[in-house]
């Protein structure tokens, strides 16, 4: 759903598994900003998180989860993706600076 709805808005995304090629290919990427899932097994959003900040700075990351307070790490918004707006709102802020 996310995906069409990027493509919608002339968005390029990409969609990558969890894993230990995740990174590097985030790392091929370069994306201007990561949108990883909270309610991944082990907290491995998180730990991608950290990873990213540390390869790519510049890249911006918001969070998307079922689950409740978000984290303070990053912006986090509901899932299934009924908040577009929140998400597009966030995207926005992001690519500005």
């Amino acid at each position: 759903m996310l995906h069409t709805f990027f493509r919608l808005m002339d968005l390029e995304p990409s969609m990558i598994a969890p894993g230990s090629g995740a990174l590097a290919t985030i790392r091929r990427v370069q994306p201007d900003i990561a949108l990883l899932d909270l309610d991944t097994p082990n907290l491995q959003a998180l730990e991608m998180a950290a990873e990213i900040r540390a390869a790519l700075p510049a890249t911006g990351i918001i969070f998307m989860s079922n689950a409740t307070p978000p984290p303070e790490a990053a912006p986090v918004v509901a899932k299934p993706g009924a908040c577009f707006e929140r998400l597009l709102a966030l995207m926005e802020m992001m690519l500005e600076v």
